[in-house]
């Protein structure tokens, strides 16, 4: 809460609103005291509406360009190289197997380890993974999804 700066009652103050006093009614029509500034005052309002639309847009474009180039530090290049080595470890898996079984298809032993192969390839292969339906959406957390958008663009 704060006080109204033309009669001192208290004023209800919410971060979606603009405050406004019930006793003297300041600041009930914002527009209005955005009229009432001098030709100096709105050419600079004007301006740095301007500059910050433009300072947004730039930041936009240069959000883009960092995802599209995110993978060219040396952190990126080594997710990416962990990365396929862990999913080449399936295929490698599965060829090796099939490769015992056809050249070994008489020795049972033989057999054995690559009916395992095929069997650790199925296992470790890659798979996508859903959320369970109790989850709730990123949507319902405006807050989060802000802080989130934050971080990943730094």
């Amino acid at each position: 809460m704060d006080k109204c700066p033309d009669c001192g009652a208290l004023t209800l103050m919410h971060p979606d609103f603009s405050p406004w006093c019930r006793e003297c009614e300041w600041n009930l029509d914002p527009a209005e005291a955005a009229q009432k500034l001098t030709l100096l005052d709105r050419k600079f309002r004007a301006f740095s509406e301007s500059i910050g639309a433009g300072l947004l847009d730039s930041l936009g474009r240069q959000q883009r360009i960092d995802d599209l180039h995110h993978s060219e530090t040396l952190a990126g290049r080594l997710a990416a190289a962990l990365s396929l080595l862990v999913l080449s470890f399936a295929a490698l898996l599965l060829v090796t197997g099939a490769a015992i079984l056809a050249m070994h298809y008489t020795e049972p032993s033989l057999i054995f380890l690559g009916l395992v192969c095929i069997a650790l390839a199925v296992v470790a292969r890659p798979r996508r993974i859903s959320l369970p339906t109790s989850a709730r959406p990123l949507s319902d957390y405006p807050a989060l999804k802000k802080l989130r958008s934050v971080q990943v663009h730094r």
